[in-house]
């Protein structure tokens, strides 16, 4: 006997804090379509998640909607900051505490603890982070991990858009995003996909054995880009939320604290880019 569903579809949103802490943008989408369409948002979203956590969690939580029966609406994912890894330690899920207290990398960030709430073996991520951990593998499991819930939505014939709460995909170190007083710029960084495009493997470089060239510009190259959002300008290219608030409110608008976007910038966002998104 099937049950029937109250709600005409579903849609799916993600994401880090700038998703789900307090009211977002993701708030804002349910009660706007409250209005008009019989549509659940399902806000599976954290404060503190990595991409990582993002992106795998997306796929199951389908998986179990499509399986229920549910008919899904579209899919919206913002991704996060690259200072987190979400990874099994000695049989358990471990959050890392941020990268930022044992390294600089190719990503700037707000100051984030060392321990920022979670109980970690700080010895196994100090290992992690100092002798494992790199810039270009970080980038190339993070492509990865965009390609497989890329060709998991496709398989399954469900809309889905992506994008950033701030720029992710341009080298930021040394720059300063979340700046109160002055609006971030970018255009001048080189694409991390161009800083790391030495990162492939082919037969002279891997003794013979990998046949097929594969890598970070192959793996970009296999990105649909046609299904992100990503703010640009004159000044910033692959901007998120953070770089679409500083360019489109006053000042005193951007932010609730110090990194995440005010109320209105959530507000506002939901109307004037989710919501076509959706609508597209």
């Amino acid at each position: 006997m099937s049950i029937i569903d109250e709600y005409n579809s579903h849609i799916i949103t993600t994401g880090c804090s700038f998703t789900n802490f307090g009211t977002t943008w993701s708030d804002y989408l349910d009660m706007s379509l409250v209005k008009y369409k019989n549509e659940k948002i399902h806000n599976i979203g954290y404060k503190g998640n990595s991409n990582d956590i993002i992106l795998r969690g997306v796929i199951t939580y389908v998986d179990k909607l499509l399986k229920e029966g549910k008919n899904i609406d579209c899919v919206l994912i913002q991704l996060t900051t690259m200072e987190r890894k979400f990874m099994i330690n000695n049989g358990y899920w471990e959050m890392s505490p941020p990268a930022q207290n044992f390294l600089k990398s190719s990503w700037n960030s707000w100051f984030m603890p060392l321990n920022e709430g979670f109980s970690n073996n700080l010895n196994f991520w100090k290992t992690y982070w100092k002798d494992i951990h790199s810039d270009e593998l970080h980038f190339f499991n993070l492509l990865e991990n965009i390609f497989t819930v890329q060709n998991y939505l496709k398989l399954h014939n469900i809309k889905y858009k992506m994008f950033c709460g701030w720029d992710l995909f341009t080298d930021s170190s040394g720059k300063e995003i979340f700046s109160k007083i002055d609006k971030y710029e970018n255009i001048n960084n080189i694409l991390l996909k161009d800083k790391f495009n030495h990162c492939e493997a082919y037969p002279n470089n891997s003794h013979g054995r990998a046949t097929s060239d594969f890598g970070i510009p192959q793996l970009w190259d296999l990105i649909d880009w046609n299904n992100w959002w990503f703010f640009e300008n004159e000044k910033i290219k692959y901007g998120g939320i953070t770089e679409w608030s500083q360019y489109n409110l006053d000042q005193h608008e951007w932010y609730q604290d110090n990194l995440h976007p005010s109320y209105n910038a959530h507000e506002k966002f939901a109307k004037e880019i989710i919501i076509p998104l959706i609508n597209k």
